[in-house]
C-alpha cells in the first residue's frame, strides 16, 4: 500500500473552545444527559485555570493545541499524514473520517491518546470510529486500533525522565519522599472483560513506574487514587445510601503498598492512607 493511502488518526476528548460552550461539550461526554449547574460552573472555573477564556482565543485552546502539537511532531518523524480527531468536540471523529475519505486514505493506523484500555475509555472511542465509518459518504477505510498502550516501556521512561528531577529535589529535602499519582476512575466491569488486553487492574502508566519502570529508582512509591469530575454520572446504578464505603481495586503484582483514599460530601474532602502487603 502506498505512503498516500495509509496514516495516522490520533483520537482525543476534545474540549470547547470558550467558556459558554461548557454545557453544550458536557451535553456530548455524558450522552445527553442533563448536568446540574453547579458542575458546569465547577469545569467552567477548572478549565479557567488552564487558560480558556469567554471570547474565543487567537489560538486553539491549550489542550487541543498540545494534541496538535502531537500530532505534527508524529507526521515530522513518520513523513506521512496524521488525522486528529475528538470524540466530544470539533474536529468530532465523523468530521474528519469524512475527510480521511476525501482525501483517498484507505488504511489507519488509529491510536486513541488515552493510555489505558476499557470499554468506557478507548471502547468509546472505537465504537465512535466504526459508526462514523458506517455513516459518512464514501467507501470505508481499513484500521488497525491500538487499544492499550499503558505498559509501553518509552511511556514510562518519559514519565520518569520528567519525574527524576522534582523527586531528586524533594528527596534532598526528605529522604522518603514519595510519588502519588492521581487518576480518573472506571468501574472495574469496565475492565474485568475477555476482550480486555490487559489483566484486571490499573492499567496505567503509574502501574508500570511502580514496577520500576522508566529508571526510577526501587525506593520510589507509587500510589494512585481515584479523582472523577464532581458532579459527572458515571452511568451505572448507585445502591442505598449507606456509612460504608466499598471500593474494587486490583493490583499489578505481588508487593507491599501504601494506598491512599480520598472521598468528599459536600464541601468536605476527607483522605485516609493505610500500607497493605499483597501475596
Amino acid at each position: 500500500m502506498n505512503a498516500s493511502a495509509t496514516a495516522v488518526l490520533l483520537l482525543a476528548h476534545g474540549t470547547p473552545n470558550r467558556l459558554s460552550e461548557m454545557g453544550e461539550y458536557l451535553a456530548h461526554v455524558t450522552a445527553g444527559r442533563p448536568m446540574p449547574a453547579h458542575v458546569v460552573e465547577e469545569l467552567q472555573h477548572r478549565y479557567a485555570a488552564i487558560g480558556l477564556r469567554d471570547d474565543p482565543l487567537q489560538e486553539v485552546p491549550p489542550l487541543t493545541r498540545w494534541t496538535l502539537l502531537q500530532a505534527e511532531l508524529l507526521s515530522q518523524s513518520l513523513g506521512g499524514k496524521v488525522y486528529v480527531a475528538m470524540r466530544n468536540w470539533h474536529p468530532f471523529i465523523a468530521e474528519v473520517v469524512a475527510q480521511m475519505k476525501a482525501d483517498g486514505v484507505a488504511h489507519a493506523n488509529v491510536l486513541c491518546l488515552a493510555p489505558q484500555n476499557s470499554r468506557t475509555s478507548t471502547g468509546l472511542y472505537r465504537r465512535a470510529l466504526e459508526k462514523s465509518l458506517l455513516k459518512t459518504p464514501g467507501p470505508a477505510f481499513t484500521f488497525d486500533f491500538i487499544a492499550g498502550w499503558s505498559d509501553e516501556p518509552l511511556l514510562a521512561q518519559a514519565f520518569a525522565e520528567n519525574l527524576s528531577p522534582a523527586l531528586a529535589a524533594a528527596r534532598a529535602a526528605d529522604p522518603n519522599a514519595a510519588i502519588l499519582f492521581t487518576a480518573h476512575s472506571v468501574p472495574c466491569r469496565t475492565i474485568m472483560t475477555p476482550t480486555n488486553l490487559g489483566a484486571p487492574g490499573p492499567g496505567s502508566p503509574a502501574s508500570a513506574l511502580a514496577r520500576g519502570g522508566g529508571g526510577l529508582d526501587s525506593q520510589t512509591r507509587v500510589s494512585s487514587t481515584a479523582d472523577d469530575m464532581s458532579g459527572m454520572p458515571m452511568n451505572m446504578e448507585m445502591p442505598p445510601s449507606s456509612n460504608t464505603a466499598t471500593i474494587p481495586y486490583g493490583f499489578p503484582s505481588a508487593g507491599r503498598y501504601r494506598v491512599f483514599v480520598q472521598m468528599k460530601h459536600g464541601p468536605i474532602v476527607e483522605t485516609a492512607a493505610f500500607d497493605l502487603t499483597v501475596e
